[in-house]
């Protein structure tokens, strides 16, 4: 508290007042001349200012630095002072000799109910003080959120007052680096586009500083400011809306890629100068592509852009570009060009716009290799005009991108950049790819240019490098395409991913939501301009190994997997959440269960941008009877105002996640459902319904086969029965399903999907034979035919049980140490075994038929009469697959061979023998001979061959193991998610 200046400290106001002498508007201390009437305020002596006041001192009185008792009040928090000096008169707006009024002083000292009491007298907040600054920014400067707050809501039009170094409220708030300050700024229409005396912004100034949460909370600000634009139906839709493009425009400014601003004005003698020497060059008809350049370059740094657009200038200039820089593939120039962001982002924008005359040009010239096989694939009958949609085609027969086929064209063919010049012109995200110039120069064989290109794309780097890698990967292992091609592309394709690999990383370095939800919730949107295919579709459809082995990648395949349980803390407490949504006593507390166990502040960032926590916020300040919270909670409802499908979507969620509001049983019940049928559609819970489901009919089948498959069917095989054919009403849904997106080629390749068609049709086929059976209670009205037909049907139905129980391999896919496995046992099948197969069938065949015709001539053989017997064909066959194959497990027969036949000596004529014998010189060459050679080719030769290649390609699999598994994981999540719950796979 401060004390009165007198000569003895200890005197109190009250024993001065009482001297003889002392007038109302005497002075307490003559050195900075303070009043009685300032003492008495500034000690908050309400009984001493009150008789000072009756007693007729002067209110307005002021110090020597001009300041008034409401100004001391004010500096030294004594509000019950303010309070009897304001109903007494005294001007709340005073002024001392640094223009400072009492509001300056009290929001510099942070003395908020002092704020607020002022502001309730109507304290002017228009007010500048010495330096220009208006209340609210010496609010700013103190970094005083609350006392900024009530500022600002007494005088929002001055939110954007700059004061005298220019500086508005953001810009001292963005130097301060407070994104609470920025965010209550932007939230009462703060301006981020104003620039101070040295032309920055507070972009430019939060960027210098390398402020990620205030970048962060202006990005929160421009999608809440896109929230109330609800007239589009997609993304793409709200991009290239006039909303859509604004917030577009903020965020290249925020990453830097717009033009710098120019500092000075050029005169418009000169502006014409120039205009006609770029007019002249381009008009020559050699044209100087050095020249060229500089004069664009020079031209859009003295800002003319706007004058190029509109006189055609710029739309020649970007033609002769293409005959002189990406034609020739001449690298430096391009070089130079893109050097300038703006140039180049309205040169390719004006290609690009007629990317079709680009195709054609280029068919004109040389038709060999790449640009044949375009020409064949992906040009009308005339062979020159580019069809798109054929290109689609195309692309998805090379790729495995299979719904290209009918995706449908989103070219961008309005030029507004020619239609309003002096608006900032850019090329418009989730464009058509094919639209791209990176795509053009790798179909049309110019794939110096493609890495340079690439680095230009402003929006859909990451996609298009994926769709360019596994293009460029598709062309390398064609044989209709020149050898150089296909090194260079081998090469480019793997600079493209590891750009990918890049703008990830940097992504996730600047991610500062939770768990990364930001960069998981990126990879994972589904781009409706690369056919409803997201980032990790696109990897992984395209065999992108080493960005599919980004721990980010990782994290959004688990995410996608998991739904709400993936952010879970404890893995066993997760298994336990799910396995209680199968236990119908822990089903009624699943909801809860979810969210009590799920790791605190994990809601996705895009869920936090796109639902503002309003509602917690109003009732944390009705709980906590907090005033201020109270004001906040209804200044965000004002502010923050919700409608259309984005206020459905908010509904649905509070009822879900707030359900104390409603008290209905029907609503609780309703919202139960809800929860209970979210459950059942996450990936992971319905993969775990499929499996139980499969080992429970497997089991069945099995149990049916050892002992209940005989007289009459049991419950037990026509449940069997039924089973079966929910497996065949899935595998023709998802055989439709694969007719519409991919190829039913496709579909049969996949080898599970045909191990379901075997035994599906083997259960089919013992279905129909159990009806010939004896007593059939299926078809009583069929006759029974003897054995012949239940030995048939207990054949049909052991094999499908045997398929049924192999095809549970499936569902250890998603296991990693199993899953791997699998895929090394299907690449040994396909790669080494079935090769294996052929060879050792040959030579078995080979070596067969020599054995044969040498121990019995002419397929007979001389009985125990005498007798020659000839053998049937078939046993003859039987007889060679015998002895060839078990010889290779060392059964070799050798006893057989000793049984020779006996001859007379005179005539030769066959005499009494055993049966079967062997004829000469069969059994020495068989056995001593062709045995030995048969036993070193198999045995030694092919079987250690085998086992070689089965150890190379275990090691090719295991090196790759991370990229089989999450590949794995992707295709067990997409199939997973368009299966029913309840449908064994």
């Amino acid at each position: 508290m401060d004390r009165l200046a007198v000569n003895e400290p200890t005197v109190t106001l009250a024993d001065f007042m009482a001297s003889p002498g002392v007038t109302p508007n005497g002075l307490a201390d003559a050195t900075n001349g303070r009043r009685l009437i300032h003492a008495a305020a500034a000690e908050g002596s309400l009984d001493a200012l009150g008789r000072l006041l009756d007693a007729g001192a002067e209110i307005g009185a002021r110090t020597r630095n001009g300041d008034s008792v409401l100004h001391v009040c004010a500096r030294s928090d004594k509000l019950a002072c303010l309070r009897l000096l304001l109903d007494r008169g005294a001007d709340v707006n005073a002024t001392n000799q640094a223009k400072e009024t009492p509001l300056h002083l009290a929001v510099a000292a942070k003395q908020l109910e002092i704020v607020r009491e002022l502001l309730s007298h109507d304290a002017d907040c228009s007010l500048e003080d010495a330096y220009g600054d208006l209340a609210l920014h010496v609010a700013c400067f103190a970094e005083d959120c609350h006392a900024a707050r009530l500022v600002v809501k007494a005088g929002p039009e001055f939110v954007n007052k700059q004061n005298a170094s220019g500086n508005t409220p953001l810009h001292i708030a963005a130097l301060c680096e407070n994104p609470e300050l920025l965010a209550l700024l932007l939230r009462h229409g703060a301006d981020f586009n104003v620039m101070d005396a040295n032309g920055k912004t507070a972009i430019d100034l939060l960027t210098e500083t390398g402020d990620t949460s205030g970048i962060d909370c202006l990005g929160r600000q421009i999608i809440r400011d896109l929230r109330h634009f609800v007239n589009a139906e997609n993304m793409a839709q709200i991009v290239s809306s006039r909303e859509g493009g604004a917030y577009l425009d903020h965020l290249l400014h925020i990453d830097g890629l717009c033009s710098s601003k120019l500092a000075a004005q050029i005169r418009e003698a000169d502006r014409c100068m120039q205009l006609e020497m770029l007019e002249s060059v381009i008009t020559k008809r050699k044209v100087d592509a050095d020249r060229l350049i500089r004069e664009l370059q020079e031209a859009f740094n003295a800002g003319l852009r706007a004058d190029l657009e509109s006189s055609g200038i710029l739309c020649r200039a970007a033609w002769k570009v293409v005959q002189l820089v990406l034609f020739p593939q001449n690298e430096p120039l391009l070089q130079r060009l893109v050097a300038n962001r703006s140039l180049w982002s309205s040169l390719s924008r004006h290609i690009e716009l007629s990317i079709d005359h680009l195709y054609a040009k280029a068919l004109r010239k040389m038709k060999a290799g790449v640009r044949e096989l375009l020409r064949r694939n992906c040009t009308d009958e005339s062979g020159v005009k580019i069809d798109f949609v054929k290109m689609n085609k195309f692309l998805a027969r090379i790729t495995s991108y299979w719904s290209f086929s009918k995706r449908p064209l989103m070219f961008d063919m309005q030029d507004s950049c020619s239609d309003n010049p002096d608006s900032s012109c850019h090329k418009r995200p989730m464009r058509d790819p094919l639209q791209s110039l990176v795509m053009w120069a790798i179909l049309t064989g110019r794939l110096r240019l493609v890495p340079t290109l690439l680095r230009q794309e402003e929006f859909d780097l990451v996609p298009l490098a994926l769709l360019a890698t596994t293009v460029l990967r598709s062309l390398s292992h064609r044989r209709d395409i020149e050898d150089v091609f296909v090194d260079k592309a081998g090469r480019v394709a793997e600079i493209c991913e590891g750009m990918a690999i890049q703008v990830i990383k940097e992504v996730k370095e600047v991610d500062n939501s939770p768990n990364n939800s930001l960069t998981i919730s990126y990879v994972s949107l589904p781009l409706p301009n690369y056919a409803g295919y997201n980032i990790l579709d696109l990897s992984a459809r395209g065999c992108a190994s080493e960005f599919i082995k980004l721990d980010i990648v990782e994290l959004a395949t688990d995410k996608n997997w998991y739904g709400d349980f993936f952010d879970f803390s404890s893995v066993l407490t997760r298994e336990l959440v799910i396995v209680s949504g199968f236990l119908p006593p822990f089903m009624l507390l699943l909801p809860r269960l979810i969210k009590r166990y799920r790791r605190p502040g994990t809601r996705s960032f895009l869920e936090t941008v796109l639902n503002d926590p309003t509602d917690t916020v109003c009732h944390a300040a009705i709980l906590q009877n907090d005033t201020e919270a109270q004001e906040k909670a209804q200044e965000l409802v004002q502010l923050l105002p919700v409608s259309g499908k984005n206020n459905k979507l908010t509904t649905e969620e509070d009822e879900v996640h707030r359900p104390h509001r409603h008290n209905g049983l029907m609503v609780r019940a309703v919202d139960y459902m809800k929860e209970m049928l979210l459950f059942y559609r996450t990936p992971c819970v319905k993969f775990r319904l499929h499996a139980i489901f499969y080992f429970v009919f497997v089991s069945l089948l099995s149990s049916m086969i050892l002992h209940d498959f005989q007289g009459t069917a049991s419950s037990t095989e026509i449940f069997c029965y039924f089973a079966l054919l929910g497996i065949f009403v899935e595998e023709l849904r998802e055989m439709i399903a694969a007719c519409e997106e991919e190829t039913l080629l496709v579909y049969i390749s996949d080898g599970w999907n045909a191990i379901d068609l075997v035994a599906i049709s083997c259960g089919f086929l013992a279905f129909v034979t159990r009806q010939f059976s004896p007593a059939s209670r299926l078809s009583t009205y069929v006759i029974g035919h003897g054995k012949a037909a239940q030995d048939m049907c207990y054949i049909l139905i052991v094999v499908t049980t045997l398929i049924f129980w192999i095809r549970i391999l499936f569902i250890s896919i998603v296991l990693e140490s199993v899953g791997v496995k699998l895929k090394m046992l299907s690449l040994m099948i396909k790669k080494d075994f079935i090769p294996f197969l052929y060879i050792l069938f040959v030579i078995m065949l080979g070596f067969g038929i020599a054995f044969h015709a040498l121990l019995w001539p002419n397929g007979q053989y001389i009985g125990s009469n005498g007798k020659a017997i000839q053998l049937p064909a078939y046993d003859i066959l039987i007889e060679m697959f015998h002895r060839t194959f078990y010889t290779i497990v060392g059964e070799y027969g050798l006893d057989d061979m000793q049984n020779v036949c006996k001859r007379n000596e005179t005539n030769g004529e066959p005499e009494d023998s055993v049966e079967k014998c062997v004829e000469s010189p069969g059994n020495v060459l068989v056995p001593y001979v062709l045995m030995v050679a048969y036993i070193v080719i198999v045995q030694v030769l092919l079987l250690n061959v085998i086992v070689a290649m089965f150890s190379k390609t275990i090691d090719m699999v295991d090196s790759s193991q991370s990229l089989c598994g999450c590949l794995s994981d992707t295709t067990s999540t997409r199939s997973s998610s368009s299966a029913p719950p309840c449908q064994p796979r």
